[in-house]
């Protein structure tokens, strides 16, 4: 699906795809991100992918480098888009219920988020929603 976000006017998410709406606990969410460099990216970023319940906490999580590490974002030209794919196990004990999906990218140890200026989708807390996943 397409998608617009900035994330600190350095990277762009300008699509997505999610594997299943409708997910039994232990099973695996399967995404991929498509980011396009906006400007030279001075250092590496962490991506983010989180499963997050109606209380407002992550109940799954995978967090990584893009590309599984061979492409780090300091490594992008401006104009490049990169394709990213990640895997969210689902904890074997996940209440039922609806999950939102939400990514985005962090500076390393400092755990401080790129912010998102502008997102066609909710954002909250420097993360981009990308839509919301069941759970049985």
């Amino acid at each position: 699906q397409p998608a617009e976000a900035n994330l600190g006017d350095q990277i762009a998410l300008t699509g997505f795809w999610l594997s299943d709406a409708v997910l039994r606990p232990g099973e695996t969410l399967r995404l991929s991100l498509e980011w396009r460099a906006l400007a030279p990216i001075p250092r590496p970023y962490t991506v983010f992918n989180h499963l997050v319940g109606a209380d407002g906490q992550v109940a799954a999580q995978t967090d990584g480098e893009p590309v599984g590490g061979a492409r780090p974002t300091q490594t992008w030209s401006p104009g490049e888009v990169v394709r990213d794919n990640y895997a969210i196990v689902l904890p074997a004990d996940l209440s039922a219920g609806r999950y939102d999906v939400r990514v985005g990218m962090y500076r390393w140890p400092e755990l401080t988020r790129l912010e998102v200026l502008s997102a066609d989708r909710s954002s909250a807390d420097n993360a981009v929603t990308l839509g919301a996943i069941t759970v049985r």
